[in-house]
C-alpha cells in the first residue's frame, strides 16, 4: 500500500447572549458574550512509515464578553467599548528540564530519557506540561461629528484579537523525533494573534444626490502564527537540535485608502464609483511561509 491516511473530526458547541438597551435618549448600551466548546480529533500517517505522522485529541474552549455604549449628542456620536477574549487549548506539550531546572520544548517523548515504558503514565506526566490559558482585553472607540452642514468626519481606533488555528497549536505534540525527523512541523502553546487598527474618514455631500466618501486606515498585525527554526536541547544525546515550530513571531503592517462616489439619477437609478488601494508588508503570507522558504536559516 502507498499513500497517506487522514482522519479528522471537529465538533463545536456554540452559545451566545446579547442585550441591546436604549437607556435614555443619549445612551444605547450593548452587553453580550458567548462561548465555543471544541472537541477535536486528528490522525495522519503514511501507510508504510511513521515519518511525519501526527495524532492529537483535545477539547479547547473559548469565551468572549463585551460592553459598548453609544453616546448620541445630536450631531456628535461617540461609541466606546471593551471586549474580553479567553481561550484555553486544554492540551499539553512535551518539555525537558535539565539538572539545573532549565526547561525547553522537546520533541522526544518515547525516546526521552525520562520515559519509563514500565510506568508510562507517570513518566508522561513528567514530560508533558499543561498549556496556559490566554486572555486579552480589547478597547475600541469611534467618534463622528460634522464640520459643516454638508461634511462629516469620523475616527476610530480598535484592538482586535483572534484565537489561533488549533491545528497549529496541537500539531506534532505527540510525535517523537525517533519516528520522524527535524523537518516535521511542531505546534506550540500559541497566544492570540493581534491587530491594532486606526481609521479616518470624511464624507461630503455636494448635493442631495451626489456624495463623496474617503476612508484611510492603518493596521498593525502583531503576534500572528508563524513557523520558525528553534534551537532546543535534544535530551537523548545532550546536544542542541534545530526543530521547526509554530510561534507568535509574525508581524506586519497594512495601509490603505478607499474612495467612493455615490450618485442618484432621478427616482429610479443609483450609480457608484469606487477605488481602493492597499499596501501590506509582513514577515509571512501564512504560518508556513518561513518554513517553506527560509527554514535553513537560523
Amino acid at each position: 500500500p502507498t499513500g497517506r491516511l487522514f482522519l479528522n473530526q471537529e465538533n463545536r458547541f456554540i452559545g451566545s447572549a446579547a442585550l441591546d438597551w436604549q437607556v435614555d435618549r443619549y445612551n444605547r448600551l450593548k452587553i453580550g458574550g458567548g462561548t465555543t466548546q471544541f472537541d477535536i480529533k486528528s490522525y495522519s500517517s503514511a501507510m508504510t512509515s511513521q515519518a511525519f505522522s501526527d495524532f492529537y485529541m483535545a477539547e479547547p474552549d473559548a469565551w468572549t464578553g463585551y460592553i459598548e455604549d453609544r453616546l448620541d449628542l445630536g450631531d456628535v456620536v461617540l461609541v466606546a467599548g471593551l471586549r474580553y477574549d479567553y481561550y484555553n487549548s486544554n492540551a499539553a506539550h512535551p518539555e525537558y528540564c535539565d539538572s539545573l531546572g532549565a526547561c525547553s520544548p522537546t520533541v522526544r517523548i518515547s525516546s526521552n530519557p525520562l520515559y519509563d515504558p514500565n510506568n508510562p503514565e507517570a513518566s508522561l506526566e513528567e514530560i508533558y506540561v499543561e498549556n496556559e490559558a490566554h486572555d486579552y482585553i480589547s478597547p475600541h472607540i469611534q467618534v463622528s461629528f460634522p464640520v459643516s452642514d454638508r461634511t462629516n468626519m469620523r475616527f476610530s481606533y480598535a484592538h482586535q484579537v483572534q484565537p489561533p488555528d488549533f491545528a497549529l497549536v496541537l500539531g506534532g505534540m505527540n510525535t517523537d523525533l525517533a519516528v520522524t525527523n527535524t523537518n516535521h512541523v511542531y505546534g506550540s502553546d500559541l497566544d492570540f494573534g493581534k491587530t491594532i487598527t486606526f481609521e479616518f474618514g470624511i464624507r461630503h455631500a455636494f448635493s442631495d444626490d451626489f456624495v463623496l466618501d474617503i476612508a484611510a486606515y492603518n493596521k498593525d498585525n502583531l503576534a500572528n502564527a508563524a513557523g520558525r527554526l528553534i534551537s532546543t536541547l535534544d535530551p537523548k544525546f545532550g546536544t542542541s537540535v534545530d526543530i521547526r515550530q509554530i510561534t507568535n513571531a509574525d508581524f506586519g503592517n497594512t495601509k490603505g485608502i478607499d474612495i467612493r462616489l455615490d450618485k442618484r439619477f432621478g427616482q429610479l437609478f443609483n450609480g457608484t464609483l469606487g477605488y481602493s488601494f492597499q499596501s501590506a508588508q509582513s514577515t509571512g503570507t501564512d504560518p508556513f511561509t518561513y518554513i517553506n522558504f527560509g527554514s535553513r536559516v537560523v
